[in-house]
């Protein structure tokens, strides 16, 4: 690509196609929504999609999420995301961003989500992370936020914890799929290999 961060329709039919030939059927917006382009492909592809709002804020982790003079604004991304995308077959769920904490904001957008389309699962990592960073996941975390166990990261042997300790102990039941399993900046990219 040339293009810099701008791709053209071409390349995103490219990468959708070779996602295909090497046997990933899921995409996760991250970091927002996508253009419609790629939503059409994967209606046409077969792809499922979790759209993901554009609700993220690194440097002001746990603030933005308990600050009311952000709810609308984060109420606003996640309804044009869901108003405009939500007539695609291919979206399975919706993400209430990433990164941005845990609080009552993104409890009232999960509430509106849910009572303006029930036919999907919204998911949230944050929503069992109580601290920024990767400090653990409290996984009995329970309440509104996120329809599926989500987390970042998680190594192998927390998945195993996750599975045979922990979901029974606190009898949950939602599924368990990581939201991200591996992170790449640049040419680094580990725990592929496990």
């Amino acid at each position: 690509p040339t293009g810099g961060k701008a791709v053209t329709l071409d390349e995103i039919r490219q990468d959708l196609m070779l996602m295909k030939e090497y046997n990933f059927n899921a995409i996760r917006t991250a970091h927002y929504p996508n253009d419609i382009y790629l939503y059409d492909l994967a209606d046409e592809l077969g792809l499922y999609v979790v759209d993901e709002a554009n609700i993220e804020c690194h440097g002001h982790y746990d603030f933005i999420c308990r600050e009311h003079s952000f709810s609308a604004a984060m109420l606003d991304r996640v309804q044009r995301m869901v108003i405009r995308d939500q007539n695609h077959p291919s979206i399975i769920g919706w993400s209430l961003g990433n990164e941005a904490g845990f609080a009552s904001n993104h409890t009232m957008l999960y509430g509106w989500i849910k009572g303006y389309d029930s036919s999907r699962f919204v998911q949230y990592e944050g929503a069992h992370r109580p601290a920024w960073g990767q400090d653990p996941h409290n996984y009995e975390r329970k309440g509104m936020g996120t329809d599926i166990i989500c987390p970042m990261y998680p190594s192998i042997e927390e998945i195993t914890e996750w599975a045979e300790e922990i979901a029974p102990r606190i009898h949950e039941t939602r599924p368990f799929i990581m939201c991200e399993y591996a992170h790449a900046m640049g040419n680094s990219s580990g725990s592929l290999a496990d």
